[in-house]
């Protein structure tokens, strides 16, 4: 029994130390969120029903704003966030009840996005942090108060970070209004202060917010576009926030649509470019459009730069583009040796690409349309034209006379 109370009292200090300590000042953000365009500081007022009738969650500086951010949730999430507001404490049954759906998404989640290379609990720490998560793994169960303070507690021991601030982000690369969560992870070692933005859904976000019962950052472009006239209303002996009915006043500032559509321009595939002047030459948002087409996952808008959305397209790029890319990369670092040696590299199909490219922009349209057929039963010969020669079985390509048969 002694040991037992010894063991609970161990585990409510390291909760107060994860819920008070912060290494830096809440009013500023650590330099790892700094990539946030003017950012606000937001406190979660309260839950109700958000767009058409859905449950959601209101975030604004104080409850006495009449415009505030709906975020809207699925029933079952926002019970599980209303938990973490809940001074009641969870039985192991209803903890790992709630857990589950933390641990159980495919991807998106902070569990897979926190710094475990660094973890000092050594390598299997994401493997033991996810069987805790579950109920299968060793430690505490109870004097939670919700799934997301167990996550905070995973986080500390098994990962070592403490999360210093949380943030709502504008994901979407198109125009539309989509949030994503993240929040600013802190790992105190030798070398000294080291902080990342860790990616997570936007419940887990409002979660561990409620958690620390600490504020949230959101950009002001995303609160200035979805703040909404709000009321509150008393439902079922709690007190809850609605969407207030529009008025000819607030005609002057439509309501967003959560799920805006995407343009609908066709996309480009990415093995379908033919050189890397074209691919350089696409825009950000065209290249978005092909890796969606090309069924990759985009990054958030926050890193989707040029740079990363052209890396995210190389393996699926044509392996004469591709070959392109790195020749151009190599000379403007002025590793010109390396640059002439992956040229001399290129495969037959790659010289015959770059000789009808000459020949067009030397006006020899008759020389490029015979290049062209050549090119066509070099094409129609390569298993895959995204995988560099040698990268695989050369058995797979097809014998030249196949090839060439219409």
């Amino acid at each position: 029994m002694q040991a037992a109370a010894r063991q609970g009292a161990s585990n409510w200090f390291i909760l107060c130390v994860l819920f008070t300590q912060c290494t830096v000042s809440v009013g500023k953000l650590l330099p790892a969120a700094a990539c946030m365009k003017r950012p606000l500081q937001l406190r979660i007022i309260g839950f109700g029903e958000a767009y058409e009738q859905h449950p959601g969650v209101f975030l604004a500086k104080d409850q006495s704003q009449p415009r505030m951010l709906p975020v809207p949730l699925s029933r079952r999430l926002l019970a599980t966030l209303e938990q973490a507001d809940d001074p009641r404490k969870l039985t192991a049954a209803e903890l790992f009840l709630d857990a589950r759906l933390l641990a159980e998404r495919d991807c998106g989640n902070l569990i897979e996005s926190l710094p475990w290379e660094d973890s000092p609990s050594g390598i299997l720490a994401r493997r033991d942090a996810y069987a805790r998560l579950v109920g299968r793994g060793d430690g505490l169960t109870d004097g939670f108060f919700s799934a997301y303070h167990l996550l905070l507690d995973i986080a500390q021991r098994k990962c070592g970070v403490q999360v210093e601030h949380v943030l709502l982000e504008e994901t979407d690369l198109f125009g539309s209004l989509r949030l994503g969560g993240a929040v600013v992870v802190a790992r105190q070692s030798d070398a000294g202060l080291s902080e990342r933005v860790c990616e997570c859904t936007v419940e887990e976000a409002l979660g561990i917010a409620l958690a620390l019962d600490r504020q949230v950052w959101v950009e002001e472009e995303v609160v200035r576009a979805a703040e909404t006239p709000v009321q509150f209303t008393l439902q079922g002996g709690k007190m809850r926030l609605q969407l207030r009915p529009r008025t000819e006043v607030d005609a002057g500032s439509p309501r967003p649509a959560p799920d805006a559509a995407e343009p609908g321009a066709k996309a480009v595939l990415p093995w379908e470019l033919t050189s890397a002047a074209e691919l350089l030459s696409m825009s950000r948002e065209d290249k978005a459009r092909s890796a969606l087409a090309a069924g990759l996952q985009l990054p958030r808008a926050r890193v989707a730069t040029d740079e990363a959305l052209t890396a995210l397209l190389s393996p699926l790029l044509d392996e004469a583009v591709r070959r392109q890319l790195g020749v151009r990369a190599a000379a403007a670092e002025g590793r010109f040796g390396e640059a002439a040696s992956i040229e001399r590299a290129a495969t037959r199909r790659g010289r015959m690409m770059q000789e009808m490219q000459r020949a067009v922009d030397m006006g020899n349209f008759v020389s490029a349309a015979s290049i062209a057929q050549d090119l066509r039963v070099e094409n129609n010969r390569r298993m895959d034209v995204t995988l560099d020669e040698g990268e695989y079985d050369a058995m797979l390509d097809q014998d030249d006379w196949c090839a060439a048969c219409p």
